[in-house]
């Protein structure tokens, strides 16, 4: 009994040495597998943006002039969002950059004009996250503000020269939320959706809604792949001498990187 005694006791040490191990090397998979915000603090997605622009702008004064964008091609250009989190609330940024060339115009007519129309969008919001929080599932609210530059320029296809150009740019409070699910141990997709609205001086009024869908594909590590849909209605008009109205969305797929620290 005495040389068993050593052994019972080495086993019961063994023992308990591995029930203590074996939670918490479940909990530490977790957060090695998780993808939420208690241990993602910063994601950045640098990717391109292949957008298209339908609608139609009228305006200008050297001539006035009315523009289709049904036949727009489809231009590579680019985007990003950053976003950081600190427990119950997050900061969230995101830069779009777009341009349509080659599209009809209807007035004045019988003139061979190549027409480009640029969009810079860039926006900061601020977001907490109700309820109880959860790694699968997270919806966030937020609101912040974004930047707008939109500029239309006109050439004479046969001289060269500028025809007509016009250029808005305005900042507009912006509200709205944002969801995500956790699909797979690593893939995750994600939802946005925001309105900002804008009656300001000058005689500038603007309305623009976003939606914003995408999956991440976490590959190796803190690195991954991430696939995106982006639209973006913009309804802006401007009275006076300068006037220039636009109607139509800017939209288009996304493609590009995905990191997390």
């Amino acid at each position: 009994m005495k040389r068993w005694a050593p052994n019972i006791a080495s086993l019961a040490t063994s023992g308990t040495l591995l029930a203590l191990a074996i939670p918490c090397s479940r909990v530490a998979g977790q957060e090695a597998d998780s993808t939420g915000p208690a241990v993602r603090r910063l994601l950045l997605r640098p990717a391109f943006y292949f957008s298209n622009t339908d609608g139609d702008a009228r305006g200008g004064t050297q001539p006035p002039y009315t523009i289709a964008m049904e036949d727009s091609v489809l231009a590579v250009n680019w985007t990003g969002q950053a976003e950081y989190n600190a427990g119950r609330f997050a900061a969230l940024a995101d830069v779009a950059w777009s341009t349509t060339k080659n599209v009809a115009l209807l007035e004045p007519a019988g003139r061979p004009t190549q027409y480009d129309f640029r969009l810079l969008t860039a926006d900061a919001v601020i977001g907490y996250q109700p309820g109880t929080r959860d790694d699968r599932a997270q919806m966030l609210i937020f609101v912040g503000a974004r930047y707008y530059r939109t500029e239309v320029r006109l050439t004479d296809s046969a001289s060269a020269t500028a025809v007509g150009m016009h250029t808005e740019d305005w900042l507009a409070p912006v509200l709205g939320s944002r969801g995500r699910v956790r699909i797979a141990r690593r893939m995750e997709g994600w939802v946005r959706f925001d309105i900002s609205a804008r009656a300001a001086p000058k005689d500038l009024a603007a309305f623009t809604w976003l939606l914003h869908l995408g999956v991440d594909w976490w590959i190796v590590g803190p690195a991954g792949l991430t696939v995106q849909y982006r639209y973006m209605q913009i309804d802006t008009g401007r009275t006076g001498s300068r006037s220039l109205a636009y109607d139509g969305p800017s939209q288009g797929w996304v493609t590009g990187l995905s990191f997390r620290f």
